[in-house]
């Protein structure tokens, strides 16, 4: 089986009734979900596909230019995914990161064999608890009516919250208010520090005081709260509370991860398949992580072809391991906008969310959605 064709789009899936969504780790609000999806056709009729978040058009400009050509001329069959790993590799530092191409690939292998990845890579669970997971700066009152929405409809026994107001008071604030409705959901605490755009800023000393709070509150883990480069902050961050700690989610590749590990920075790593090399490079870290004893729940915050693609990956990690799936939803992003190229969008039941079980990544795409969304490039003359 061989590719013979690549295939990248930008899509934007509008909110409904012209909400926006303001993101705790953005300057400016957004009217539309956007990201980019791969496409991979092959010579026997079997087509993989994957997807990430992205801004526009320069995940798809480098597919282009670079990693087509380099695919078209790969004399393998394409069922030697590992040989794919370093090329991948080295495109992802010289350009925008193409471990997207990785996870194409499984896909095709699984729709070849009629099995989804999960099971071809080893498969450990059939499920996994999800925990909502909310993206927005919100008053505790609409934090708590959102979540009882959520635990109403899906059954979620856990959420976790943004910190990034102006001051972190507010948000322990915040934080007490849903505490006290919530007494025994656990929650988890995102302070986007590790690579927010704008104040802010978080040194050691303010990580340390938020985290002694949270301790408080029973808060399972507080994520990100210091810029990647801090290392040290975070090793001594880490010795010093006995919240969790967790970060990751930007970071590529096993060399990087190792790097964290060996500084004994995180209770927690969460790096994205989508956006750290694809399958093959997190089952590598996976791997690396149980090794140091540190729990691997990779970034979820994904359009549904890349839950998808974390879905497949969680459920050939046991739950020592691997306990939770990140699950976005904080309206105006819910499943039916998040997985609005799906046939069917991914649910939780009861607070938990089944591998899905279908060939492959095991979700279907629908194409007319595909040709709905697709923002056509201008190009300038």
């Amino acid at each position: 089986m061989k590719i013979v064709n690549v295939n990248a789009y930008l899509l934007k899936v509008p909110y409904p009734d012209g909400q926006r969504f303001s993101a705790a780790w953005e300057v400016a609000s957004t009217k539309e979900f956007t990201f980019t999806l791969v496409e991979v056709e092959t010579d026997e009729g079997i087509t993989g596909y994957s997807g990430m978040i992205s801004k526009g058009f320069e995940v798809i400009s480098f597919i282009e230019s670079a990693v087509k050509e380099f695919l078209s001329r790969i004399p393998l069959d394409l069922f030697f995914i590992e040989m794919m790993t370093r090329p991948l590799r080295t495109g992802s530092y010289f350009g925008p990161r193409v471990g997207l191409i990785d996870i194409a690939l499984w896909d095709i292998v699984g729709k070849a064999l009629k099995q989804p990845i999960y099971k071809l890579m080893g498969a450990a669970k059939p499920m996994v608890k999800a925990y909502m997971s909310t993206g927005q700066i919100k008053r505790a009152q609409q934090h708590i009516k959102d979540f009882e929405e959520g635990k109403a409809k899906y059954g979620f026994k856990a959420v976790k919250l943004r910190f990034h107001r102006s001051r972190w008071e507010d948000d322990i604030k915040v934080l007490k208010e849903f505490r006290d409705i919530f007494p025994d959901v656990e929650i988890m605490v995102d302070a986007n520090q590790a690579w927010t755009y704008f104040p802010p800023y978080w040194d050691g000393k303010t990580a340390l005081k938020v985290a002694k709070e949270l301790e408080k509150y029973d808060v399972l883990w507080l994520e990100e709260p210091l810029p990647i480069t801090n290392l040290k902050g975070y090793a001594e961050l880490r010795r010093s509370t006995s919240v969790m700690i967790a970060g990751g989610e930007l970071e590529y590749g096993i060399f990087r991860i190792r790097e964290l590990l060996e500084n004994e920075c995180f209770d927690i790593i969460q790096p994205d398949p989508n956006l750290s090399g694809g399958l093959t490079e997190m089952k590598k870290i996976a791997a690396l992580a149980e090794a140091f004893h540190v729990q691997f729940i990779p970034h979820g915050w994904e359009p549904g072809v890349g839950l998808a693609a974390a879905l497949q990956l969680i459920g050939t990690m046991p739950d020592y391991l691997c306990p939770y799936l990140e699950f976005p939803l904080d309206p105006p992003l819910t499943p039916e906008i998040r997985d609005a190229i799906l046939e069917k969008p991914i649910e939780p039941r009861g607070g938990y969310v089944r591998i899905p079980d279908k060939p492959g990544l095991g979700v279907e795409i629908n194409i007319d959605a595909v040709k709905k969304y697709t923002v056509k490039e201008i190009r300038r003359p």
